[in-house]
């Protein structure tokens, strides 16, 4: 890689960018908000003036894009200057901006735009991705000999090993570009590999590699991964400042460093503990021991399980489609054919412990989920944190105590509260609550099936027309502690987790109408034939029943008719 000694002051990076004619500074699109598609690679290439708005307000990102637009953003790309001049010097005939001129010119005389033949340039026609991905990879330097022979498809394969497809994955090659879909095609562009060729004083033509965003705009670039917040950390410390997260970074030499940032400056949806584990590349400037970190980008995907299958060796875990074995570092790729996957596991005091054998991974496989890491481009994860959960039945109380959080409220739970199914009072649930951090994450809202006792054997019951499996001995709930709650002929609500019956909640029966009842319980949700319904306890007539009600919002000691 080559070296590139460019870590500038805001100041004078301020002051190279506005003396070419871009200045830095932040745009506020009316049409493109946080959620916006795009926003990242947006917000940058606006910031450092390689696109611009269509107006003041406005970028208009489902706008089509020309090929007389993409000379222009492909001359503001590589030479970071805004204006190219009005001279026609090519052979084109059919040129009609004078605006455009210069850069259609540039990029032809680079060889960057082709015309489509000796005197026409088509400057309205529109440019697809496979159009775009070809001038890139010329501009690059990573064009090869006689690739314009294998059009397109040698350049779409040389663009894909850049990375160029990088968020483009769903558009079609030969589908016009938007103009948010060429800010992802060109962010791409501006922070892969850029060959720059020198020559030897022997006339000997090498080449040097760097990226457009170092070589051109003069920031830096790394790769980083997110290993601490204020809560959790995957080793060391915590960070002490509120608010920052610490990266490990790889720059483009390979040379490894730590940068401390503030979370909100990544410009990423979510909360950072949601973040440990996970890849990014980052655009940022260095004055003294400080780190400004310009653009963010998601280099890696997660998905989430909740099951794992250890093999009958205890060697592997297959999660997902794929069988990994645990390592506390990664081995020579060539020295392995495993599937290598460093494990991290939530405790309860702000770290992130790092699982390394299947043994200790079997301990956690009660309550559960896993999200695997899988970094840009990989079928296969390379990093996976994994939260345990504890079963419960949430009960807020008027005051707003919640019984799972040692009866804080909201308010008092400073390390947040998660709680993405919206479960109510009343609902079985799997949470996890940190006392050090007091962070409660209510995991997941748990079925709750209602049936009639079929059958019941040592391990499963059928319950209607459904057998489930007793208990999860993993988590501390045995299979005879459900069985002795059973009996046949029984109606009962069962509390369901992986197809098993891991608790009963009191049994429901129909009755016929009354004049009068008297709550004796707040309703509750139960999950029955594919939908939500409501049960309470109520005294009818003297006696008492668990009853079907309208909705929730029924309330202890209340008397309805």
């Amino acid at each position: 890689m080559r070296s590139m000694n460019k870590v500038l002051s805001s100041t004078l990076a301020a002051l190279l960018i506005a003396g070419s004619g871009t200045m830095v500074f932040a745009k506020d699109f009316s049409d493109v908000d946080d959620l916006s598609y795009a926003k990242t690679e947006i917000d940058m290439l606006s910031d450092i003036g390689v696109i611009k708005g269509t107006s003041d307000t406005e970028f208009s990102p489902d706008e089509l894009v020309t090929r007389e637009q993409m000379a222009a953003f492909l001359f503001r790309l590589m030479l970071n200057k805004e204006d190219a001049g009005r001279v026609n010097t090519t052979q084109f005939k059919d040129l009609y901006e004078p605006y455009y001129n210069g850069a259609i010119s540039w990029a032809n005389a680079s060889g960057y735009i082709l015309g489509t033949s000796k005197t026409t340039f088509e400057p309205t026609g529109g440019i697809t991705l496979q159009d775009g991905m070809a001038m890139l990879v010329r501009a690059l330097g990573q064009e090869k000999d006689n690739m314009n022979a294998g059009y397109p498809w040698s350049y779409i394969n040389a663009g894909i090993k850049l990375g160029l497809d990088r968020g483009l994955e769903d558009v079609a090659y030969d589908k016009t570009l938007t103009r948010a879909q060429t800010a992802i095609l060109l962010y791409n562009a501006m922070t892969s590999e850029y060959l720059v060729a020198g020559t030897t004083a022997n006339g000997n033509v090498y080449y040097e590699s760097t990226s457009l965003i170092e070589e051109v705009f003069g920031y830096d670039m790394a790769d980083a991964v997110l290993v601490s917040t204020n809560t959790y950390t995957t080793g060391g410390n915590t960070v002490v400042k509120n608010g920052y997260v610490t990266l490990t970074c790889t720059d483009g030499e390979g040379k490894q460093f730590t940068m401390t940032v503030p979370y909100a400056d990544m410009k990423l949806s979510g909360s950072a503990n949601d973040r440990i584990g996970q890849s990014f590349r980052v655009i940022f400037q260095k004055t003294g021991n400080t780190y400004s970190v310009l653009s963010t980008v998601e280099m890696s995907r997660t998905e989430e399980h909740t099951s794992a299958a250890v093999s009958s060796d205890e060697k592997t875990v297959t999660i997902g489609e794929n069988k990994y074995t645990l390592v506390d570092k990664y081995s020579d790729s060539l020295a392995t054919n495993n599937n290598e996957l460093i494990l991290y596991a939530y405790d309860d005091n702000g770290t992130l412990e790092q699982i390394e054998t299947i043994g200790e991974l079997k301990n956690l496989l009660g309550f559960y989920r896993i999200t695997l890491i899988y970094d840009a481009g990989e079928d296969v994860a390379r990093r996976a944190v994994l939260r345990g959960y504890e079963l419960g039945q949430l009960n807020i109380d008027k005051d707003g105590k919640i019984n799972l959080a040692d009866g804080l409220t909201e308010e008092k739970l400073t390390g947040g509260l998660t709680n993405p199914d919206k479960a109510e009072s009343g609902d079985y649930v799997l949470y996890y609550f940190n006392e050090n951090t007091k962070e409660l994450e209510i995991g997941m809202l748990l079925d709750i099936v209602s049936g009639t006792v079929r059958r019941i054997t040592a391990d499963t019951v059928k319950l209607g027309d459904d057998t489930y499996k007793l208990g999860n001995t993993t988590a501390g709930i045995s299979a005879e502690s459900i069985r002795n709650q059973l009996a046949l002929g029984h109606t009962v609500n069962a509390v369901i987790w992986q197809d098993a019956v891991i608790a009963i909640h009191e049994g429901t029966v129909r009755t016929d109408r009354s004049e009068y009842l008297v709550a004796l319980s707040d309703a509750h949700r139960i999950y029955e034939n594919g939908s939500f319904r409501y049960v309470a306890t109520v005294s009818i007539d003297g006696e008492t029943k668990n009853v079907y009600v309208k909705d929730g919002s029924a309330r202890e000691g209340q008397v309805y008719r």
